[in-house]
């Protein structure tokens, strides 16, 4: 897997990948049979367990608008509450990449 996320100030891996899977709501998806308006939600969820999982981490909103507070993150991530499975989802930091410049 390898999700891109969202990050704002001083926020959490968690918080972000909570915030990644928040359930969205529109009013305004047509209907694939009668084609009327119709009330949808989506939500992004991990099927099963992968073999390795990539967390980009976008701290740019724009050139001028670029987060510069800490991001807390654990050495492991148990990846269940943002999955559809109920088996084991636990990965370790192999290593990380700061981009400077």
């Amino acid at each position: 897997y390898g999700l891109s996320l969202d990050v704002t100030e001083e926020m959490s891996m968690t918080g972000a990948l909570s915030f990644y899977i928040t359930t969205e709501e529109s009013s305004n998806v047509s209907c694939g049979g009668c084609w009327s308006k119709v009330p949808a939600r989506k939500r992004v969820l991990l099927d099963e367990r992968a073999s390795f999982l990539i967390l980009h981490l976008k701290i740019l909103f724009s050139l001028n608008d670029k987060i510069k507070g800490h991001i807390n993150f654990s050495l492991s991530l148990n990846m269940v509450p943002y999955s559809s499975s109920v088996e084991d989802m636990d990965y370790d930091l192999y290593g990380f990449i700061v981009h400077a410049g």
